[in-house]
C-alpha cells in the first residue's frame, strides 16, 4: 500500500530553459521583406544663418567676428545674454534679466539665449546657446584623475534601434567603431522591457522595476549609477532630447533636485520660451519630410541652425573638453532621432561618426570606456511583423569599446568580450560591468558553475553558454531564443486564440465604451507555433502515478504568437499566448502590443495605456 498512497509525483522541465541559448544567425538587415519599410530619407536642412556668438575652449563667451560679416550693420551692435534658470522639478524654467556684453565674458549658466540689436534697436540674432560652467565642481575638490585602472564612461544611446537597423542607417559610424576602433558588438543583447525606462533604469540602478523605490513621481531616491560615480571622485553628465517622452519624464516627474552636474534638459525646455510655435510643428514637419515633402526651410529636427542631436554632441564635447584629465561619467540620450521615424535615423550618421572620430583621433578613448547603445527595437512599424522584424524589435544595438592598455594587462577582458559577444546578454549584465569600472574591478572573479542563474553577470567574465532566458530575467514574450514553426492563420486553434486576445481587448476598455469602439477581428496576418518544451519527469514509479497518468496531458501547454488586425481602425496587433490540452487560453503576462501607429485615433481618452487599443467612435459615424 506504501506505493499506492505516496502522493503523486508530477513534475515537469523545460528541455531548453537550461540549455545554450541559440540565438538566430543569420539575420540579414536588407532583408526582401523587412526593406519595404526602409528608404532614404530627404537631407536635414537647418536655418543657414551663422552664429554671430560662440563659446571658447575656456568657457568664455566671444562674439564671431567672421559671421558678423554675414549679417548688416554689425559695426554698431548690442548684445545681451539670459541665463536659463531650473526651477524646483524638472518641468519649467525661466530666463534671467538680460545682461550686455561684449567679449570674453564668463556666462554663469550652462544655458543662455543671446540676442544682438542694432543702434536702432533692429533683432538681427537670436539664438540659445550652452557652456560647461563648471567653476563650482572644480572648487568642491571632489574630482579625481583619470589614471591607472580609473576610466572614464561615455555613453552614447538613441532611442528605439536594432542593431540591424543601425548597420542599414548608422554604416560609417558603426564602420568606424567595428574597423578602427575595434568595438565589440553583442549580437545577443536583448531587451527586458517594454519601452525605454523598463530597460534603463535596470542599466542604471541593476534592478528591476518591481524593486525599485516607491515613489510619486520623482525619481531623486533611485539608486542611479551616476550617484555612485560622483560619490568616487567623477564629474558627471546627462543629455536628452524631446523633454515631453523623455525617459525619467514619460508618465514621472523625472527629478526634483537636478540629478548630475551637467543636465542639458533645461535647455530644451527653454525652446518652448524663446521658439513656442516653431518648436510644436517639428513633430508635424518631421512627418512630412519623412514622406518626401518639406514645407519649411529647415528640418524638423533643427533649432535654429542646428540640429537638435548635434546640439547634444556639442554640449557632450564641451563637457569632455573643459574637464580635461579628471574622471567623466556621460550618458547621452536621443529619443527625437529615431522613436517615431525609423528612416531618419541615417540623419544622425555624419555627425555621430564625427563624435567617435573625435573620441578616437584625440586619444580619449585611451583612459575611457564608450559604449553605443539603444533600448529596444523600433516599435511602432509594421517591420516588426516580418520575420527579421520580430527579431529587431527584441534585440537592440550595443556597441562597446575599452581602452587598449587594458587589453594588455588584463588579457581575460578581451577574451570574454568576444565570447558574450555571441551570448545571450541584458542590461542587467551591463550594469555588471559599469560596477567594476567604476570600482576598477577587472581580475578573473566568477567561474562558470557559480554565475550560471545570476541575472547579472559583467561582461568582463564570461557568459555561461548554457544561459537561458529565465536564467537572464527576460519575460518569455521578448526571449529571441525559442524556435517555431509557422501555423496557417485559417488555423482553428489560431483563430480562437485570436478571438480570445480582442476579447481581452475589449474587456479592458469596458469602463471606456461610451467613448471606444468595440474591437472585431478583421483578420489574423501570421501565426507561429513555439514549442513549450515541457516534459514530464517524475522521480520514482508508484502505482497512483501510473492511474494518474492520463492528467498529464492537460498540463501540457502549446505557446502561439499570434498577430492579427482588428476593425474599425485597421490596428494590429501581437500576443503570446498559451492553450493547454482543454482549451483553457493565457496571454502570456498579459501583454498585447500594438504594432502599428494609432495617431489620432485613440484622441478622445487621456489614459494613456490604453491609447493603443482605443478607436474613439465618433470617427466611425
Amino acid at each position: 500500500m506504501k506505493y499506492y498512497n505516496d502522493n503523486v509525483e508530477i513534475t515537469f522541465h523545460n528541455t531548453k530553459s537550461h540549455l545554450a541559448c541559440t540565438l538566430p544567425e543569420g539575420l540579414n538587415p536588407f532583408d526582401t521583406a523587412a526593406m519595404k519599410f526602409i528608404w532614404s530619407v530627404p537631407p536635414i536642412k537647418c536655418a543657414d544663418w551663422p552664429s554671430l556668438v560662440y563659446v571658447d575652449s575656456q568657457g568664455l563667451l566671444q562674439k564671431n567676428k567672421t559671421a558678423m560679416l554675414h549679417y548688416a550693420e554689425t559695426s554698431n551692435l548690442t548684445c545681451t545674454y539670459q541665463t536659463v534658470i531650473r526651477k524646483k522639478g524638472d518641468m519649467e524654467v525661466s530666463l534671467g534679466p538680460r545682461v550686455t556684453f561684449t567679449s570674453g565674458v564668463l556666462v554663469p549658466s550652462d544655458f543662455f539665449h543671446v540676442v544682438c540689436e542694432t543702434a536702432d534697436g533692429n533683432e538681427i540674432y537670436n539664438n540659445m546657446h550652452h557652456s560647461i560652467n563648471n567653476k563650482k565642481v572644480l572648487e568642491s575638490g571632489k574630482l579625481k584623475e583619470a589614471e591607472g585602472d580609473h576610466f572614464n564612461v561615455f555613453i552614447y544611446g538613441i532611442d528605439a534601434v536594432s542593431r540591424l537597423h543601425a548597420e542599414r542607417k548608422l554604416q560609417k559610424t558603426m564602420e568606424y567603431l567595428k574597423s578602427e576602433i575595434g568595438a565589440y558588438v553583442f549580437e545577443g543583447y536583448t531587451k527586458i522591457g517594454g519601452n525605454t525606462f523598463p530597460n534603463i533604469a535596470p542599466l542604471l540602478t541593476g534592478k528591476a522595476i518591481r524593486e525599485l523605490p516607491k515613489t510619486d513621481g520623482f525619481l531623486d531616491d533611485f539608486p542611479f549609477l551616476w550617484k555612485n560615480f560622483s560619490n568616487l571622485g567623477y564629474a558627471t553628465f546627462h543629455g536628452e532630447d524631446w523633454p515631453e517622452i523623455s525617459t525619467f519624464n514619460s508618465n514621472l516627474k523625472g527629478f526634483s533636485e537636478q540629478p548630475v552636474d551637467h543636465y542639458i534638459r533645461p535647455l530644451f525646455l527653454s525652446f518652448d520660451k524663446v521658439s513656442f510655435y516653431k518648436n510644436k510643428l517639428d513633430q508635424a514637419h518631421m512627418f512630412l519630410a519623412d514622406k518626401g515633402i518639406r514645407i519649411n526651410s529647415h528640418g524638423g529636427l533643427c533649432f535654429g541652425n542646428k540640429p537638435k542631436f548635434k546640439i547634444i554632441i556639442d554640449y557632450y564635447k564641451q563637457f569632455i573638453e573643459r574637464y580635461g584629465e579628471k574622471l567623466k561619467f556621460a550618458l547621452s540620450w536621443n529619443n527625437e532621432l529615431c522613436h517615431d521615424y525609423l528612416n531618419n535615423l541615417e540623419l544622425g550618421d555624419e555627425d555621430i561618426y564625427q563624435f567617435v572620430r573625435w573620441l578616437h583621433k584625440t586619444g580619449r578613448l585611451n583612459n575611457s570606456v564608450f559604449i553605443f547603445l539603444s533600448d529596444h527595437g523600433y516599435l511602432m512599424n509594421e517591420l516588426q511583423n516580418t520575420f527579421v522584424g520580430r527579431f529587431e524589435a527584441r534585440m537592440p544595438l550595443f556597441a562597446l569599446s575599452i581602452p587598449p592598455g587594458i587589453k594588455t594587462r588584463y588579457p581575460h577582458l578581451h577574451r570574454n568580450l568576444l565570447r558574450n559577444s555571441k551570448r545571450l546578454i541584458t542590461v542587467y549584465d551591463i550594469h555588471e560591468m559599469l560596477t567594476d569600472i567604476l570600482h576598477a574591478n577587472f581580475s578573473p572573479k566568477r567561474s562558470e558553475l557559480s554565475n550560471v542563474h545570476l541575472r547579472g553577470i559583467s561582461l568582463f567574465d564570461e557568459i555561461p553558454k548554457s544561459r537561458s532566458c529565465k536564467d537572464a530575467e527576460i519575460p518569455e514574450h521578448f526571449c529571441p531564443c525559442y524556435s517555431s514553426d509557422t501555423v496557417s492563420p485559417e488555423d482553428g486553434e489560431v483563430q480562437k486564440i485570436a478571438t480570445h486576445v480582442i476579447a481581452r481587448l475589449n474587456e479592458r476598455l469596458r469602463h471606456l465604451r461610451s467613448r471606444c469602439a468595440e474591437l472585431k477581428l478583421h483578420k489574423v496576418n501570421s501565426a507561429s507555433v513555439v514549442d513549450s518544451n515541457l516534459v514530464q519527469t517524475q522521480s520514482r514509479f508508484t502505482i497512483r502515478n501510473l492511474i494518474h497518468q492520463s492528467d498529464i496531458g492537460s498540463r501540457l501547454k502549446k505557446r502561439f504568437i499570434v498577430t492579427m488586425t482588428t476593425i474599425p481602425g485597421h490596428a494590429q496587433f501581437e500576443s503570446t499566448v498559451e492553450l493547454d490540452k482543454v482549451g483553457q487560453m493565457t496571454i502570456l503576462n498579459d501583454v498585447i502590443a500594438r504594432t502599428n501607429r494609432y495617431k489620432k485615433q485613440s484622441a478622445c481618452i487621456s489614459e494613456r495605456l490604453l491609447k493603443p487599443f482605443c478607436f474613439c467612435s465618433r470617427q466611425n459615424e
